[in-house]
Order: C-alpha cells, then structure tokens, then sequence
C-alpha cells in the first residue's frame, strides 16, 4: 500500500468505507466510455486511472494539462475505424454526442459504441439489488464521490458534454462544468435524444450559468429526466416564460428557483453600467409570471384574483426564489408570496442593486422591496412564512406594525440602520421591537456607510441586550470602515453564541483599530462558539489579525473557522497561529488566500506544514489554489482521514443568507 500515497491508510471502517466508495465511484467513470476512446478524452485518462498519488504538490511534470492546456492530437483511427476529427473548433465530445449521424455521420459507429457503453454500465448503477433506491444513502455517497473525482476537469473548456453526461448520471449537481464552443439549436435536439437515452439521472442541483445552449428545451429535457431535482439555477437566457412552464411541468419537485442577472457577474466580462443589467432583465415580469403560474399573465392573475378562480402554479413545492438585481418584480413577488404561501425566502437585490457586486449572497428581500403590492391583493388580511428578510431604518420607522403583523415565521433578519433624519433613539427602539417579536436568534448588522463607534453601539445596543443573551448566530457584513472597539462591545453582549462571522466586502472597508484615548478592545470567552467565519479579501489589518486571534483564544468549543484573507502576510500569520496551537480543536478548516501566494512549492511546503499541526482535522476547504496543485493535495491525503475539498465560497458565512445557500 505505500506506493498509493505518501501517507500509509487507516484502517478505521469509516476510512475503509470511504476507500471502497471511491474506488466505486472511479469505476463507475472509467468504464462508461470504451477504451479505445478513453485517451481522447481527458477526464477518463487523467487522474482516474492508475495511482491517485503518483504526482505529488510541487512535483508536476512539463505539459500540466491544468496549467498550460497543451494541444491534444484527435487522431481517431487508433484502436477504432474512424476518420481524423479535423475540425479544430470541435471539441471531440460535442463532435461525437451532440453531431455524430447529423453533420459527421463518419462518427456515428464511435457515437453508438460510447452509447452502448453508457447504458450498459447506467443498468448496472440502477439496479437496486446493488444499491438500493435512487435516493438510498449509499448511493448519494458514491455520487458525491463521482463529483469529487471530476471537479477539477470542471473548468477546463475539455470534453464539456461528456463531464456533463457523467455529471447527470453518477453525481448529486450538474451543469458546473465550461463550455468554450456553444452548440446550434439543431446540435441541442441531438444532444437531448443522447441524454434522453440515459435516463433516470440522480441530481438534485442544476446549475446553467456556464451551458451555451442555443435551444433551452434541453434544460427541460434534463429536469424531465432528474426526478429527485429539487435545485436549479437559470440564467438569464433560458428564464422564458415557456421554457419555465415546462421545467415546472416536467420537475414539480423543485423548491428552489434562481433566476439571476447580477451587476458584480457582469462586471468583470461585460461592464458595469446600470443599462446593461436593465438590459439583462428585459420582459423578465411577463416571463416570471408566465413561467411561474402555468402560462398566465401579470392580467390574467389579476383577473384570476378579483373572481376568485384557481391559478395554476408551476412549481408547487418552491420554497427559495431568487430574482437578482432586478427593480420591476414587485408585483409578483407579492403575487408568488399570496399563491405559494410555502414560500420561505425571497433574494432580491432591488435597492442596493448598484452594489450588489459587494453584497453576494446578502440581499434578501426587504419590505419597501416589495412594495404596496398590485392593487388586485389591496385590501386582502395576509401573513408570509419568509423566514429571512432585511430592514432599514426608514422601513422600521414606517411600517413596523404591519411588519410584526405580517411575516410571523421570521428567523433571519438583517438590519441596515442609519442615523439618518430619524432619531437614533426611535430606530434603535423600533428594531428592538421587531427582533423581540419574533424572538430573533440570527442576525445580521450591515453596516452601508461610515459611522462613529458611538453611533454603531447606541443604534445596536438596545437590540442586543435585549436578545443578545440568547442570540445563537451574530453576523457582520461590512461595506464600509467600521471600529474594532464597537464591534467587540457587541459581540459581548451575546455569551451563547454558536456562529460568527464578520464579513468586509469591498475595497473601502476594513476593521480599524481603536481611536486614539479609547481603551484597548477586548473580547469576552465565548463557551458555545462553534463557527467562526472571517473574510476580507481587500484590507486585512493588524487589527483585524489580533482580532481574529482574540476570538479564536476566547473560543474553546470552537470546529469550524473560515478565513477569507488578502495581502501577502496571511499565510506566515495563520501558520504562526496554528503552530501556537490555536487550531488544534478544529475539525472543519476553510481556507481562501490570494492566488499569487500559491505557487506549487507554497503548495508543497504551506499545507502539509499546516496540517501537521491540526491532529483532529477532518476536512480542509481551499480556494485560491489552482486545479493541478489542489489534485496533487488531494492526492496526499486521499487515503487518510481528511478530506481535502476545492470550494471558492464561504460555507458558513452564507449559509442561510440566500437561496443559494450551500
């Protein structure tokens, strides 16, 4: 066994467990394609057959197809009767899947031999005298295992429809991976009958953001064929009112609905500019109305509503809906609110849209969001199930008896307090009452805009000692300076907090240290924290850093810490810490440092160093760590007790903040 890996395997049954599982799912991937066509295609001869450990961090030889993409030859005749593949904008799957008996009907022998393969190695996997039902624990385990082993080939434009195809039959999520060539309308239709072929798939996510589809009736087909979905996210292009009809028709099941155009996804390949995100949701109204009551329109459910006839609903069971940043949805927000009483959260970023770019997964609904409603539902008794919104100040002020008396159900609620023309004394006394009413144990104090430690303690203060010794989650989301010294007052005045997070999202924000004549900040022990999330990727601070190490030193119960930290000391200050021996009770470790810092010797030296000094880790999430280095960490440690998984969000931080919870 030593030649598997630099680190000798347990022998514990969880280990032993988990070792069968991969070795199942690795050939589960390896037998779906024949094997004369396997050194075509990447995802089946690179880091899945033969030795997981043979290449080592820091120990990558010339040619990494992760760093440098080296060109592949397409010669088709080895091993098979085919003719030279010499369309260089083809990528070989798309040619073989999506085209094969339509433009390139040389291809249809190899397209029908990999079909063959496919099914016959997907009746093996649903046969439930092996594993069970399709949702059996077992199998979700070895699908997680499948999404594991292709995760890293996820962004490498390489082989995109077969990682998709994979993805749909032995994985819990597909649709992550890159699509550099988009595919024709006609080429879809193709697509579709391959696929439809290979049905039941076991996913329960569905992600679009990244698919060039030129036909979205390949969404519906792949809903159609996923009956345990419960999870999709459409961009843009495939959110018509038809094309979500018809997924709701083909997967009832769904409960959470994304539909998304943010301003900070297009900022970095578009622009910034307000018209181009006006633009992205033109006749998003009329397609969500459509889309989500069955093929009726905005007058149509008016209409519906005054004479008391029944609406269909598309996604009966929809819990989330996410619109993104999108200002003319009021009206069917209210609408999905009175007909999908289930409804638990809403994200929409129709206020602050200009910075949703900072705000990332933060923006839930908030009341003036939403607005007075049509006039169809005026007049009409209504309470919500939301179970997380936000509030400002000026929404507390104007409409906090109809807020108590409406959204009863509340659970997360997230404040935005300004001094503003209000009196501090009526804004703060406002939000006591409304965190009191619901009897608050998640919150989140966002702070927009600069303001004194003074004023942060006296708009919080009457809030927080009135919940803070019961509050469970406290959770700071920070778009601008705000003083140590305040932040720390706060904090104590929760003992029984079980998570925490403080989250600076923009370059203008830091944690500043105490002005000058104030006494020294310090933190209370916190016997009952679990969580500790911190993430500023922008402006890490001396303070900030000492910060972080009082919470961890206060913090005895403490398994999970997330750090999200820029600037080249990070990595020197957190193993300092650890070496000190601040992480060793640790079992959930997340990482994201700046990707300069990693190059494969820090690789090779920083983690293992790391991990030596935490003895009760059992998972360490790394962002920041391109796909080659991060396979050859996971290739060290694959046959031990941890489990080293690639992730560049937060888990913590975002957990229940938005639909897109993780």
């Amino acid at each position: 066994m030593a030649e598997c890996g630099p680190c000798p395997p347990s022998t514990s049954p969880k280990t032993l467990k988990g070792l069968v599982v991969y070795r199942l799912a690795r050939l589960l991937l390896e037998s779906s394609v024949p094997a004369h066509l396997r050194k075509y295609l990447p995802v089946c001869n690179l880091h899945l057959s033969g030795s997981p450990a043979q290449v080592a961090p820091g120990e990558h030889s010339g040619g990494c197809q992760y760093c440098e993409g080296p060109c592949h030859s397409t010669d088709l005749n080895a091993g098979d009767n085919c003719t030279v593949l010499d369309d260089s904008e083809t990528v070989f799957d798309d040619a073989i899947i999506a085209e094969a008996g339509e433009r390139n009907e040389r291809l249809l022998e190899t397209k029908e031999n990999l079909l063959r393969q496919l099914v016959e190695v997907k009746r093996w996997w649903d046969d439930e005298g092996w594993f069970g039902k399709q949702d059996a624990k077992v199998r979700r385990e070895v699908r997680e295992a499948c999404s594991d082993l292709l995760q890293p080939h996820l962004a490498l434009c390489k082989c995109p429809l077969m990682l998709l195809t994979l993805e749909l039959m032995f994985c819990t999520k597909a649709g992550c991976g890159k699509m550099a060539v988009p595919l024709s309308s006609h080429m879809c239709s193709t697509l579709s009958n391959f696929l439809s072929k290979l049905q039941p798939f076991g996913i329960e996510r569905l992600y679009t953001f990244s698919l060039q589809f030129g036909s979205p009736s390949v969404i519906v087909t792949l809903c159609r064929c996923s009956p345990l979905i419960r999870w999709i996210h459409l961009k843009i292009e495939f959110a018509k009112g038809d094309i979500l009809s018809a997924i709701g028709l083909a997967a009832p099941n769904i409960e959470t609905v994304v539909v998304i155009v943010r301003e900070y996804e297009l900022y970095l390949e578009i622009s910034s500019t307000v018209e181009i995100v006006i633009a992205g949701g033109e006749d998003l109204e009329d397609n969500l109305y459509r889309g989500f009551f069955g093929g009726s329109t905005k007058g149509d459910i008016d209409h519906k509503i005054r004479n008391g006839e029944q609406v269909t609903l598309s996604f009966p069971k929809l819990k989330y809906i996410d619109v993104g940043s999108h200002r003319d949805v009021r009206e069917f927000l209210h609408h999905v609110l009175y007909f999908y009483p289930n409804t638990r959260s809403i994200t929409c970023d129709s206020e602050s849209w200009i910075l949703s770019k900072y705000s990332l997964a933060f923006p839930v609904v908030t009341p003036s969001s939403l607005g007075n409603g049509p006039s169809s539902l005026q007049g009409r008794v209504m309470t919500y199930s939301l179970q997380d919104m936000s509030f400002s100040s000026f929404c507390l002020a104007s409409r906090l008896p109809d807020i108590i008396g409406r959204y009863k159900k509340l659970e997360h609620v997230s404040l935005h307090l300004l001094k503003g023309p209000w009196k501090i004394n009526t804004t703060c006394e406002m939000a006591r009452q409304l965190l009191c009413s619901i009897n608050c144990q998640y919150l989140t104090i966002c702070v927009d805009v600069y303001m004194s430690s003074e004023d942060l303690i006296s708009l919080y203060l009457p809030s927080l000692q009135s919940i803070g010794p019961c509050l469970r989650i406290l959770q700071f989301h920070l778009t601008n300076e705000v003083n140590v010294r305040a932040v720390c007052r706060l904090i104590n005045m929760c003992e029984v907090l079980e998570e925490l997070a403080i989250v600076s999202s923009c370059e203008r924000c830091e944690v500043a240290e105490s002005d000058e004549g104030e006494e020294d900040f310090h933190v209370n022990r916190l016997p009952k924290l679990k969580c500790l999330s911190i993430s500023s990727r922008y402006n890490v601070t001396s303070t900030l850093y000492r910060l972080t190490q009082d919470l961890l030193h206060s913090a005895p119960s403490l398994t999970t810490l997330e750090l999200e930290m820029g600037g080249r000391g990070a990595a020197k200050w957190i193993q300092d810490v650890a070496t000190a021996g601040n992480f060793t009770q640790l079992k959930i470790l997340y990482l994201y440092l700046p990707g300069f810092l990693f190059d494969r010797q820090t690789v090779s030296t920083f983690f293992p160093s790391l991990i030596g000094v935490l003895p009760g880790l059992s998972c360490l999430m790394v962002g920041g760590v391109c796909h080659c280095d991060m396979q050859g960490l996971r290739a060290k440690y694959r046959w031990t007790k941890l489990k080293v998984v690639a992730r560049d969000s937060p888990y913590v931080a975002f957990r229940t903040l938005s639909s897109r919870c993780c």
